[in-house]
């Protein structure tokens, strides 16, 4: 059991010494995820969820400002950079992690579960619509 938490903080250790925007890039990821396994969020607002995440941890992870740099410049660049991280980081699932979900899915014939969703076959035809 200590074994197990020597090695849990010293993995957070390890995250102590990371940039600020990969720190937000990976909770935006992990976010988004969370989002996804609560059934009252819709789908559709996760994008938007995730990019606004990165806005406000962006902002709070960031690099104490200069003392050149007016406060509200220095807010506004950390909520600016986090919103283009969170965009980013959607991006990066939809494109990449979405390709190994659909991978891991069909490798391992998980088709139709609460985190994979299935697909239609393509030489499937789509439902008609309901009898009135």
């Amino acid at each position: 059991m200590s074994d197990t938490i020597e090695k849990s903080i010293a993995f957070l250790n390890s995250l102590y010494g990371l940039p600020a925007a990969a720190l937000v890039f990976g909770s935006c990821v992990v976010w988004g995820y969370i989002l996804r396994f609560i059934k009252r969020f819709p789908n559709d607002g996760i994008p938007v969820a995730v990019v606004l995440w990165g806005g406000i941890v962006m902002s709070l992870v960031a690099d104490s400002r200069a003392s050149s740099m007016p406060l509200r410049v220095w807010v506004v660049r950390n909520i600016m950079v986090g919103l283009i991280i969170g965009l980013l980081a959607w991006l990066a699932h939809k494109t990449i992690l979405g390709r190994i979900e659909d991978w891991i899915s069909s490798k391992f014939n998980l088709q139709d579960t609460a985190f994979f969703k299935g697909k239609p076959d393509p030489g499937q035809s789509p439902p008609g619509p309901p009898a009135p």
